[in-house]
This record gives structure tokens, sequence and C-alpha cells, in this order.
């Protein structure tokens, strides 16, 4: 919250950062530091190439992966589905999970 632009110590951050030539992370920052300086103009170039960047999807599938295997092996050792069953079961939502961020 103190990096958020809705306060004068969050204004006074991203002015900062601005100075830095470093990107904002909040939109308010944005909008109340970048679009009112001209100084900053180059920025909002920059900011047009981030918002159309795309994650790597290692960083995002990780969480996928280790949220889908922590609940079936819940129900494996809970002695709900055999290990094959479970495994086979992690798989198909693991990958139903990742086709759906490529659709996006």
């Amino acid at each position: 919250t103190m990096f958020y632009p809705a306060n004068d110590m969050g204004l006074t951050m991203c002015k900062a950062i601005a100075k830095t030539g470093k990107l904002q992370a909040y939109q308010k920052g944005w909008d109340e530091v970048v679009a009112k300086n001209e100084n900053y103009a180059w920025m909002v170039k920059m900011g047009e190439i981030a918002k159309k960047a795309v994650p790597p999807p290692g960083l995002t599938t990780a969480a996928i992966q280790q949220d889908r295997q922590q609940a079936w092996s819940q129900k494996f050792f809970a002695g709900e589905v055999s290990a094959r069953e479970a495994m086979e079961n992690c798989m198909k939502e693991i990958e139903a999970e990742i086709a759906k961020m490529k659709e996006s």
C-alpha cells in the first residue's frame, strides 16, 4: 500500500520510481504521475509494451501444478483414490488449466 498512489506518500514513491526510469506498478501511478508529466512521455510507450507482455508459462504453471498435486495427494492419502488414478486426474486438471491460459 505504500507504493499505491492514493495518498501523498504513494504519489511521492511513484514520482521517485518514475525518476529512476523504472516502470510503474499500478495504473494509478501512470495516470497520476507519468501521464501528467511530459518528461515521462517515453515511459508511456514503455507501458504500452509492458501491457502486451505475457508472463512466461513456468511462473504461472508451477502454482497450478502445486495446487492440483496437493489436492490429489490428499485424496490419495485419505484412501479415496489409487495413486495411478490420483496422478492421471491430476495431470488432466493441470493440462486443462494450462490450455485455458494459452487460449487467453
